[in-house]
């Protein structure tokens, strides 16, 4: 539309390796650089050390201080308070790291999650949707109608007495050198966990091995009973999820304004 007034949020996705922010267009579901400015994630990775990328990256896109920012966090986060920590220092646990940061904080999966439900793969789900993030684990997102249950780590669950990320995530079929029927084999047992465990109407694949998956979801597809789709987002889902968290924020106390 012609003159209409687009809220801006800045999305930045923290993770073991780099940490990368861009713009958000939340009204049309848009990560507005093609590529996000990044810094290496420095470590070990504590809150201080962490606080200072991000703002060193909001320098850099000369970002007010006023205005709104969504953070992931690769770990369980309650409240912005940080409850586990995978892949960065242990010292992150038990801290408010929205305060230090100053911008609404969720688990990386949660906020994959989000950008699938609002603009994704589950656009218009109104039933239970798992999105699963296909990495060096399995990250999980649980959603229903559109709202997001967080900290599910629905990944988990073991499949034949191991753990199901040592099959079914990205790292996992690497360690094994499974080949693609094999591999498609040990997602569909996978999925069939979770139709036992929350009765999905949709389960999401997502995360760095979903761009793998012209080779294997089809045969996932006729070995299971639910809807199996791939994640519409991929390196953008984190930081489109983290800005329309905080975008969600920010309504309950105050205008998002522009920027």
């Amino acid at each position: 539309m012609t003159g209409e007034v687009r809220r801006r949020v800045l999305g930045v996705d923290i993770g073991g390796t780099s940490i990368k922010a861009a713009p958000v267009d939340v009204d049309g579901g848009r990560v507005l650089l093609d590529d996000p400015e990044e810094v290496e994630t420095p470590s070990p990775g504590t809150a201080e050390q962490l606080a200072v990328a991000v703002a060193s990256l909001r320098a850099t896109l000369s970002w007010p201080d006023d205005r709104p920012v969504g953070a992931t966090f690769p770990g369980a986060v309650r409240f912005g308070v940080v409850h586990t920590a995978v892949n960065l220092d242990g010292s992150n646990v038990g801290v408010d790291l929205a305060a230090r940061l100053g911008a609404t904080v969720l688990n990386d999966a949660d906020a994959a999650g989000l950008a699938e439900a609002r603009f994704g793969a589950a656009r218009g789900c109104r039933g239970t949707v798992v999105l699963v993030t296909l990495g060096t684990g399995l990250g999980t997102a649980l959603l229903h109608g559109g709202r997001l249950v967080p900290n599910c780590e629905l990944g988990a669950v073991e499949i034949g007495g191991r753990p199901a990320s040592e099959t079914v995530s990205r790292k996992g079929r690497e360690d094994e050198g499974l080949d693609w029927s094999t591999y498609a084999t040990h997602v569909a047992a996978y999925v069939r966990r979770l139709e036992v465990l929350v009765d999905p109407e949709l389960v999401v694949l997502g995360g760095g091995g979903s761009e793998d998956a012209g080779h294997f979801l089809p045969q996932v597809c006729d070995e299971v009973d639910v809807r199996v789709a791939q994640a519409a987002y991929e390196n953008d889902a984190g930081i489109l999820g983290a800005a329309l968290a905080a975008a969600s924020n920010q309504r309950r106390f105050g205008d998002l304004g522009t920027a």
